[in-house]
């Protein structure tokens, strides 16, 4: 109401002084508020154009700072001015920082819970969690190993790295252990095509037994994005993971399942003795050196193993381990 007060005010007297006064041309100058700029006009015309800035629409030129008297320029001007632009975020258009913005400043206590569809939300998260795998499987490679025609054997990799057409490409030690003379073979998979890497493209640059793993790289003019690593402080147990990797004769496969353990310590009679996360996103042979990624699509450990005892045999079900974010950093900052 006051502000209503105060504009009917500013308007009186806009007119009772136009009435004494001679008719004088007047400046208005246009403070676009971090949009694009508005050449000053004189009193009695109309702006030129329109501001525009990214991710916002324009809501009117207001006579006040703090936006809250509309300016209309048919009125009398009695004084040299500068009016100020309104912007409304426009949804269809959200940066990032918009998007925090808006999320740091929502009223979560107002929010009901019985006011949201629960099938909505639902759909939405699988839609992400579908979108998301789909870009994150070509990220993940198989490795074949031949001898001559002949089969040798052979794993997954991750993509985690790229320097202009060279790609990195993480494995497990015991992927490659043993492949000295022998042919390698990547397959990287896409939308409709997949891509077949030669051995002549291919390089094995490190193996490091104790951590199980293993630094490959190879090249190509086509493009392929690397995964990000997570941050192991971040890996809580129970939270869901996917295993993506080509086991048996079923390249490119995913599996799911939750966090069981973080920094278990395992080892073999290899030589291996590493931490890891425990998990139970279905692995098998075929699936060591793939990826192990979370809800947000981040890297949290490649998949190594499934635990088998010798004296309970078969019929262990849902242990399955691999080497954890921080263990892969420091190995690979090890050998640089």
């Amino acid at each position: 109401m006051k502000k209503l007060t105060l504009f009917v005010l500013f308007a009186l007297l806009l007119s009772l002084t136009a009435c004494a006064a001679e008719t004088i041309d007047y400046t208005i100058d246009f403070e676009s508020n971090g949009g694009s700029s508005i050449a000053s006009i004189s009193s009695g015309e109309l702006p030129g154009m329109i501001p525009v800035k990214d991710g916002y629409k324009f809501s009117g030129w207001f006579l006040d700072s703090d936006l809250n008297y509309p300016a209309y320029f048919n009125a009398v001007v009695y004084k040299d001015m500068t009016v100020y632009a309104k912007w409304v975020l426009d949804e269809e258009i959200l940066t990032t920082d918009d998007i925090e913005s808006i999320i740091e400043n929502y009223p979560f206590e107002s929010l009901n819970p019985l006011d949201l569809d629960p099938l909505y939300i639902i759909e939405l998260y699988e839609d992400y969690i579908n979108d998301m795998l789909s870009e994150i499987q070509k990220s993940v490679v198989m490795i074949d190993i031949y001898d001559g025609l002949d089969y040798i054997g052979g794993g997954s990799g991750v993509i985690i790295d790229k320097s202009g057409s060279t790609y990195y490409v993480l494995t497990n030690h015991h992927v490659v252990d043993g492949s000295e003379g022998f042919e390698f073979e990547i397959t990287l998979f896409g939308n409709t095509s997949d891509t077949i890497i030669s051995d002549n493209n291919i390089n094995l640059l490190w193996k490091d037994v104790t951590n199980d793993l293993a630094l490959m790289t190879f090249t190509s003019t086509k493009t392929f994005v690397p995964v990000e690593f997570a941050d192991l402080s971040d890996i809580r147990v129970g939270e869901m993971v996917f295993a993506i990797g080509s086991p048996l004769d079923l390249p490119n496969t995913i599996t799911s399942g939750i966090v069981s353990m973080v920094n278990r310590s395992m080892w073999d009679y290899d030589g291996m003795d590493t931490m890891m996360i425990q998990h139970t996103a279905g692995i098998n042979p075929g699936n060591s050196g793939g990826a192990l990624i979370d809800v947000y699509g981040k890297l949290v450990g490649i998949n190594t193993m499934a635990y088998v005892d010798e004296y309970v045999g078969e019929g262990i079900n849902n242990l399955f381990f691999s080497v954890q974010i921080d263990i892969i950093i420091d190995t690979i900052e090890s050998y640089e």
